[in-house]
């Protein structure tokens, strides 16, 4: 697959994923989202990496293949933290699973920051060129 065929591919599965959350607000499954970082330049990469909030030098962000998604449930922000249940899950995550997971099962290509191993980032959903 080349970065043109996966940014396209990745544009109809966000278009998917947004009416997918929208029908969560209906729900009650979550209050509302907004959407956050879609496109990032290098400096800003570089600004990140340099204040720690980052580990990766290139971010799929810049290709035009991801997109943070904030959501909100019960009046706040679903936010990442380190903390992690029981069953291996991060705490955070969970909160919003059902989303993360309907992300992944549109395409083996996409990947949902809420099942990364070493870290939880559950607003981040981007098209990998690789399957997972």
């Amino acid at each position: 697959m080349t970065i043109r065929e996966a940014r396209i591919e990745f544009i109809k599965d966000v278009i998917k994923l947004l009416q997918f959350c929208e029908e969560k607000i209906k729900e009650g499954y979550i209050d509302y989202f907004l959407i956050g970082e879609v496109w990032r330049r290098q400096i800003t990469q570089d600004w990140l990496l340099k204040k720690g909030w980052t580990k990766a030098k290139h971010s799929n962000h810049q290709d035009f293949r991801a997109i943070d998604l904030l959501f909100f449930k019960n009046g706040k922000q679903v936010k990442n933290t380190q903390e992690k249940l029981p069953d291996g899950r991060w705490k955070a995550a969970a909160e919003v699973e059902e989303i993360g997971n309907y992300w992944e099962s549109l395409s083996p290509y996409n990947r949902w920051g809420g099942h990364y191993r070493s870290f939880c980032d559950v607003a981040h959903h981007e098209r990998l060129l690789y399957k997972r």
